[in-house]
Formats: C-alpha cells, sequence, structure tokens
C-alpha cells in the first residue's frame, strides 16, 4: 500500500474514530424509549339549540294541533297517540317520557276532556297552542269551556315534548331544553270497552 493510499483512509476513518470517542461502546445498553406526544383532547361537542320558532313555523304547524285535538275530542286514542315522536317528553308538572305508542296512548287516554284549537303562537323553541276544554266520549271533564295552553317542540310534524304550560302571568312555556333521562311514564289501566276511564 502506497502512502497516499493511506493518507486516504485514514480521513475516512477520522468521522468513526471521533464519534466513538465521547463514550465507550455498551452492548447490553437498553434503548432509551423516546415518548410519543399525546394529542391535546378535542372539547366535547356542544349540543345543538334548536334555532327559534318563528311565526311562519307556528302557522304551518297548526292543522298538526288541530288534528291531534280533533283526535282527543274524539276519544280516538290510537290517533292521538301517532302524534308523538318517541321517546317523547311530557310535563304537566313533571317531566315524564313516553317510550312507546302504547305509552302515548295511555297519556291521551288520561286526559279527561278534549280539546278545541283557538290560537297558536311562538315562544323560543316553542309552538304553544291554546285550547278551549271539551267534554269527550268517556271523559270526565269538569272544566269544560276554559283554555289552557300546551307548549310543544316538534320533530317535523310530530311532538318530541309537550308540556302543559302552568296558568300564571308570565310561566315560561317550558324548560330551555330537552330535560336529560326523564322517569318513563307510568303504565295506566287500558280503558274498558264501556269508554270509561278508570281512576
Amino acid at each position: 500500500m502506497g502512502p497516499s493510499r493511506a493518507v486516504v483512509l485514514l480521513i475516512l476513518a477520522l468521522p468513526a474514530l471521533v464519534a466513538g470517542c465521547g463514550e465507550e461502546a455498551r452492548p447490553d445498553r437498553e434503548p432509551v424509549a423516546r415518548s410519543t406526544p399525546r394529542p391535546s383532547p378535542k372539547a366535547s361537542p356542544r349540543k345543538k339549540t334548536p334555532p327559534p320558532v318563528t311565526r311562519a313555523d307556528a302557522d304551518r304547524l297548526r292543522p298538526v294541533l288541530e288534528r291531534w285535538a280533533d283526535a282527543l275530542r274524539a276519544a280516538d286514542f290510537e290517533a292521538a297517540g301517532r302524534f308523538f315522536e318517541l321517546p317523547a317528553v311530557v310535563s304537566q308538572g313533571v317531566p315524564l317520557e313516553l317510550r312507546t305508542r302504547g305509552d302515548a296512548e295511555a297519556f291521551n287516554a288520561a286526559l279527561p276532556c278534549g280539546a278545541r284549537l283557538k290560537e297558536v303562537q311562538q315562544n323560543g323553541r316553542y309552538v304553544v297552542g291554546t285550547f278551549a276544554l271539551t267534554d269527550r266520549p268517556g271523559g270526565r271533564c269538569g272544566d269544560a269551556g276554559n283554555l289552557v295552553r300546551v307548549a310543544f317542540v316538534f320533530s317535523g310534524e310530530r311532538f318530541s315534548e309537550w308540556y302543559q304550560v302552568p296558568d300564571n302571568p308570565g310561566a315560561a312555556p317550558g324548560p330551555p331544553e330537552r330535560p336529560e333521562r326523564p322517569k318513563r311514564a307510568p303504565r295506566r289501566p287500558a280503558e274498558p270497552a264501556d269508554g270509561t276511564v278508570q281512576a
């Protein structure tokens, strides 16, 4: 080997020698584990608040309320129950949940009066109907002629929420959002064939 070739080999070996000078080779040394950075947690999606009901919405949905009141007044509880989008929340003071078609029929059957729609209004997320109470077949309506207000939240053309509005000046039509995990409405005994409602 000539002198020039020896110089070239020495120059090529220098980087490896320099890299090894810092520490002694340890074949038994365990590799250092590198931690993977954790992605930042995503914020929980917020509930979407439905847009307020407009006057046009209330007018468009008025015939739905009229048909429900007609079915209730005729004691056609099967038809009245079909207006509810299940599971539906109903309240006459305490929110309850209707989970089955039978629950919806039983709820309507337990209302002692029929109803006739007088007017509709919009209030936030609600369509509020004012009804005149009427007698109905098999019912025991002691308040015929009185007015009541019921606030509805619609899903399409069905009720997903139904709240009887307290008879107080300035009373809110219902909660600002749907109640979470309400109790199931109690199952009521089936109505006898003669149409009378059992207590």
